[in-house]
């Protein structure tokens, strides 16, 4: 006896159930955390330290969090574009044993 294949349902999104990424949102919430930090030390901070720039370091912060955001975000289109399918394969193994049949 063949093996039959149940065909996949996909059921509707529920809309009370919250869907939690892993990674994206730290991603996403770290690379806008580096840009306002880089905003704030290149154009708000007036402080002088020897030997270091602060608007560099703004700047290298910003360009960082543009980084971490554009991965962040090209990662996450690629997981909302995954589908999967679930197949459930069910046997038959009931067997008659007895007088040759």
């Amino acid at each position: 006896m063949r093996a039959a294949v149940a065909p996949a349902t996909l059921c509707p999104p529920d809309p009370h159930r919250r869907v939690v990424t892993r990674g994206a949102g730290m991603g996403i919430g770290g690379g806008i955390f580096l840009i306002v930090i880089g905003a704030i030390l290149a154009f708000a901070v007036s402080d002088v330290i020897e030997g270091v720039d602060l608007s560099m370091i703004g700047y290298i912060c910003m360009g960082a969090g543009v980084i971490a955001l554009v991965i962040a975000l090209i990662m996450h289109s690629q997981r909302t574009n995954t589908t999967h399918t679930e197949r459930v394969e069910r046997r038959d193994d009931r067997h008659i044993h007895g007088d040759g049949v």
